[in-house]
């Protein structure tokens, strides 16, 4: 693979894994009074089968309304579909511990 391709590759798995990061930040989140975000501790707590439930109730609604924000969820879906549990902790624990996935 040239160095073009390995750097697209790398772009499009990046722009995947900010998608996950954004759509997992609004469920485990919360904006406080002051405009920080806080963890919600319950969210923090569920599991990746419970979040993939919350996740696809939230595509359906969005995609009701028609908001753009489908193909995000899906995206990010697809991704917790294919992780492990213990893919699905780390994930959880990093953006608590870092604030992002990476």
């Amino acid at each position: 693979m040239n160095s073009v391709k390995k750097s697209t590759a790398v772009e499009k798995e990046l722009k995947i894994m900010k998608t996950l990061d954004n759509i997992l930040t609004t469920h485990l989140y919360r904006l406080d009074d002051q405009h920080v975000l806080q963890p919600i501790e319950e969210q923090f707590e569920k599991s990746r089968q419970a979040m993939l439930h919350e996740l696809k109730t939230t595509r359906d609604a969005l995609a009701k309304q028609e908001i753009d924000l489908v193909e995000d969820y899906q995206i990010s879906i697809a991704l917790l579909e294919e992780a492990s549990d213990e893919q699905f902790e780390f994930w959880k624990n990093q953006l608590k511990r870092e604030g992002e996935l990476f």
